[in-house]
């Protein structure tokens, strides 16, 4: 009996392996991703702590400052959260490459087990081929 090969074993390394990569690098940005937006939560709460603290100033200039510190933090969060959005839309992007990529692995899989069950019937006739041949033989030789 013969060895299976299948002839697009290649072909089908090559392309689990860029799942592979697609799949690290969607995990690459969701982890991105939770790490600003933890940013933009210890922002929010330094902001709070801002609020809080420009309401105990006394002075003028200190008014100012506290004030200026709270637009900073301001802006500082939109800019987190524009990144977030952006982070989001490369997710998407890679997501869709990742579906695309593993249904194009699943064509391989499937390619494979098709061409492994034509094989298999194949040696299968022909091993019913043979021991016909060896029945006939016999049954010849018995004289029957």
């Amino acid at each position: 009996m013969s060895v299976f090969v299948y002839k697009y074993e290649s072909i089908k390394k090559v392309k689990k392996q860029l799942k592979n990569k697609a799949q690290s690098a969607l995990s690459n940005i969701e982890k991105e991703i939770l790490s600003v937006q933890e940013g933009i939560q210890i922002l929010s709460k330094n902001l709070k702590e801002a609020v809080a603290e420009s309401a105990k100033a006394k002075t003028m200039g200190e008014i100012q400052f506290k004030k200026s510190h709270e637009l900073l933090i301001l802006k500082k969060i939109d800019l987190l959260n524009k990144k977030v959005e952006s982070l989001k839309k490369q997710r998407e992007i890679l997501r869709e490459d990742l579906i695309q990529k593993t249904k194009e692995h699943k064509i391989f899989d499937t390619l494979e087990d098709n061409f492994r069950k034509e094989f298999n019937y194949e040696e299968n006739k022909k091993e019913n081929k043979t021991f016909d041949e060896v029945s006939v033989r016999k049954f010849s030789r018995s004289g029957l």
